[in-house]
C-alpha cells in the first residue's frame, strides 16, 4: 500500500498529544506503535491494511504493558521527592 506516511503523520499527531496533555504515559505508546508501523509499511514488510491493524494493536498493547510501570518509576525517581515552597 502507499499509505505509510498517513501512519507516521498519526504517530506524530499522537505523541504531540501526549505532550500536550498531563498524565500517565498512555498515548505515546500508540504513536511510537504507529510510527514502527508506517515504517514497516514503507520497506514494504507490512502489506495488507488489516495485518498493519493488526500489528499496531498489538505492538501498542505489548509496549505500553512493558514499557509504561518502568518509565513512570524512572520519571518519578528522577523528580526526586523534595518538597518545595
Amino acid at each position: 500500500m502507499d499509505h505509510w506516511w498517513m501512519w507516521i503523520v498519526l504517530g506524530v499527531a499522537l505523541a504531540a498529544i501526549e505532550l500536550l496533555t498531563p498524565g500517565g504515559l498512555f498515548i505515546i505508546f500508540f504513536g511510537v506503535a504507529a510510527v514502527i508501523v508506517g515504517g514497516l509499511s514503507l520497506v514494504g514488510v507490512v502489506e495488507r491494511a488489516w495485518v498493519e491493524w493488526l500489528l499496531f494493536s498489538v505492538l501498542a498493547i505489548v509496549a505500553l504493558r512493558l514499557f509504561r510501570a518502568p518509565l513512570l518509576a524512572r520519571l518519578q525517581k528522577a523528580g526526586g521527592g523534595k518538597d518545595v515552597d
